[in-house]
């Protein structure tokens, strides 16, 4: 048999986080792994858990080394089991027995051998019995068709083993899947019926069951899964075959489902389907399977089923028509370009000043597309008059830039920083104020309205960022009892690194004070950050030339301290 490598930790990491393999070495250590065996490139074994199991673990190899882990537990592979399985085949290879290939081991059986072999096995696994009447894609004629009906008790049989265990998602979606692939063994066939009812089995038990079970949207993919490879089944089927309605219903249920429960993204494929791959009597159809559909929907769900009856029915509908369905579902911008394109202008700005904020701004880019740049500015502007949304504002900022008006952007950008100053916003307006030669005349304005925050840290930053370090300390010092402190210990460090040079003595200060209030925190890692704070310290006492201060300042701070071992410990490390 062909040698399997054997694994660095690093090339386990890989796979498995730093928690999980920490894990994985207690449980290989504690002995958790046991019926180790390897069968051709896989290893298998089972492990115990820590909270259910035991979980059977397996680890594919090919020529270039390890390619994937999985795992019966909730994660699913590149879990602590994994790794366990991982780490034993690393320390003891011989462990693990080595046993034939399961196709080979099944054809050695004969006829009796497999009978009596699968009643053993529906003995212990009693569950399983409904996979005994399920068709099974197979070289060999089929007795009869397939019918989505047995394929269905299959799928609720194993729906009904986990409707108590919440742990076993994992589970239920791998045995899902396998359902699954039955469908696509007929499909590989050339098999279209057999593959479709397997298809519509899952789809119809997923959509009846996913809501409860599906929270991170595994069965949702199933059913996508399914609605796409329902696909050429569709177009196996003749153009008269009375076998295409029921699949385009189902396909249309899938779309709906999903429209419904707000867009999870499960039938992005269906649309092509039901548009790209149909008559136009079957198209017909399903326009009025979405007509009985709008009512039930909300907002959302009505403007997805507008887009796809304006695709439906667009070689048939004229103008009047496509704009009632615009209007019937929401689909106001679809509404205003089609008024655009028919030059009805004075309607598209009606319909355009009846919408939201971020609706007009996106119809915006429709009217400037259409040659209308100077209609979108106007209702841009006069719905920035009574809007908060500054979104508006930065539209109109960016059309101003971009036709060079220097001055409208200038006053755009104020405008903008007096309703949410920030750094960036100031260093904008100065430099287009400095450009346009008012900026002495604006920067007292700006002040006052930072002066305004009842906390100076943009103030600071603006100092900083202006290179005034005896301004941004003024605004951070504080009285306390008779003495001063500091604004914020993140901001007071921001001035500590730029004062370093030419104040350090208020630096030193800075730093030391925020030492010390991360050490009377505890807790190594305050202390780890706190050492970092002190090697600042002790380098500027050694620019200033008292190193002598700072032996006497760090030995009280040991004596202030001396109970606090850990301190001492990362003391020590950090070198003071």
């Amino acid at each position: 048999m062909t040698p399997l490598p054997t694994l660095t930790d690093a090339e386990i990491l890989e796979y498995v986080d730093t928690r999980s393999f920490q894990r994985g070495q207690r449980y290989h250590r504690d002995g958790f792994i046991f019926d180790t065996r390897r069968q051709g490139t896989t290893l298998k074994a089972r492990c115990h858990g820590s909270q259910g199991g035991p979980y059977y673990v397996e680890a594919l190899f090919d020529d270039e080394g390890l390619v994937s882990t999985d795992c019966s537990c909730p994660i699913g592979g590149g879990c602590k089991h994994a790794a366990a399985l991982l780490l034993a085949w690393r320390e003891r290879p011989d462990a693990f027995t080595e046993v034939e290939d399961l196709d080979k081991a099944l054809e050695r059986r004969s006829k009796a051998e497999l009978i009596a072999l699968i009643r053993q096995m529906l003995r212990q696994q009693p569950d399983l019995e409904p996979l005994v009447a399920a068709p099974l894609p197979t070289s060999h004629e089929r007795r009869g068709p397939v019918t989505p009906e047995v394929y269905r008790r299959q799928i609720a049989a194993i729906f009904h083993r986990y409707e108590d265990d919440w742990r076993g998602l994992h589970d239920l979606v791998r045995e899902l899947t396998s359902v699954q692939a039955i469908g696509d063994g007929f499909l590989q066939q050339g098999d279209h019926a057999a593959a479709a009812a397997v298809y519509e089995a899952l789809i119809v038990e997923l959509l009846e069951r996913r809501t409860e079970y599906d929270d991170g949207g595994e069965l949702a993919g199933i059913v996508g899964r399914c609605a796409e490879e329902l696909g050429p089944c569709l177009d196996a089927l003749p153009e008269a075959s009375p076998g295409r309605a029921p699949l385009l219903k189902l396909l249309f249920s899938v779309y709906q489902a999903d429209k419904s429960l707000g867009g999870y993204g499960f039938s992005d494929a269906v649309p092509d389907l039901l548009v790209e791959h149909t008559t136009p009597e079957e198209r017909g159809m399903i326009a009025g399977w979405v007509r009985e559909a709008l009512p039930q929907l909300r907002d959302w769900g009505r403007k997805a089923c507008g887009s796809l009856l304006l695709e439906l029915e667009s070689e048939t509908l004229d103008d009047e028509a496509y704009l009632r369905i615009c209007r019937e579902t929401g689909r106001m911008l679809d509404l205003v370009e089609r008024l655009l394109t028919l030059n009805r202008v004075d309607e598209a700005v009606t319909e355009a000043q009846s919408l939201g904020d971020y609706p007009l701004l996106q119809a915006a880019a429709v009217f400037t597309a259409h040659h209308q740049a100077d209609l979108a500015e106007r209702l841009i502007q006069e719905r920035s008059a009574r809007s908060p949304d500054e979104r508006l504002l930065q539209w109109l900022k960016t059309t101003r830039r971009e036709r060079g008006d220097d001055a409208g952007v200038l006053e755009l950008a104020e405008q903008l920083f007096r309703a949410r100053p920030s750094l960036p916003g100031y260093q904008e307006v100065r430099e287009l104020a400095l450009r346009l030669g008012c900026w002495e005349a604006l920067r007292p304005q700006l002040m006052a309205r930072l002066e305004q925050e009842p906390f100076p840290y943009l103030r600071v930053l603006v100092y900083l960022d202006e290179g005034d370090v005896d301004a941004a300390i003024q605004a951070i010092t504080i009285p306390q009892q008779g003495r001063y402190g500091y604004h914020g210990g993140a901001l007071a460090l921001e001035v500590a690194r730029a004062a370093e040079k030419t104040r350090p003595l208020t630096a030193l200060d800075i730093y030391r004070r925020h030492a010390e209030r991360l050490i009377e925190h505890r807790g190594r890692d305050s202390y780890r950050t706190a050492c970092v704070h002190l090697q600042k310290v002790r380098d500027l006492y050694t620019q200033l030339g008292q190193q002598a201060d700072w032996a006497t300042y760090v030995h009280g701070l040991r004596e202030r301290f001396r109970s606090l071992r850990a301190l001492k410990e990362e003391l020590a490390d950090a070198g003071l």
